[in-house]
């Protein structure tokens, strides 16, 4: 039997494409789950656009944190409070869709941030250019 808050969509709704991680689609409750970290420090001081994102989509907008800036969807970046991050650090999601919610919770330096307006369905996301530097 599958999780009755999990709604996996048909390709024809949504895309199915590398940034997934689980291909599920949450629609309501209460959902939890951790990143890994795995990009080296030496990337904080880099002036390279590379692209280090995780967060969640509904497909077309995307709710994210990136290397200590947070976005909504069409916003610039604003300063995020998880800004002490470091390779291995296990970043913890915890999704609330009644209240519409994301918290991203960084378990070494007890940062954390959050987003609201959260809209549904949403799934968990990576950007496909930084799957190196994240492990599940």
């Amino acid at each position: 039997m599958g999780n009755p808050h999990c709604a996996v969509l048909p390709p024809e709704v949504y895309d199915h494409d590398k940034e997934s991680l689980t291909g599920c689609w949450f629609k309501r409750g209460w959902h939890s789950w951790q990143v890994r970290i795995l990009a080296p420090d030496k990337l904080k001081r880099s002036s390279d656009p590379i692209l280090f994102e995780v967060g969640v989509t509904d497909g077309h907008r995307t709710w994210r944190w990136s290397d200590g800036k947070k976005y909504y969807p069409n916003s610039s970046a604003i300063v995020s409070t998880i800004s002490n991050w470091q390779c291995g650090d296990l970043l913890l999601f915890y999704l609330d869709l009644d209240l519409k919610q994301l918290v991203i919770y960084n378990g070494r330096s007890h940062e954390m941030d959050t987003w609201d307006g959260i809209g549904v369905p949403i799934r968990p996301y990576i950007n496909p250019q930084s799957t190196d530097f994240f492990g599940l």
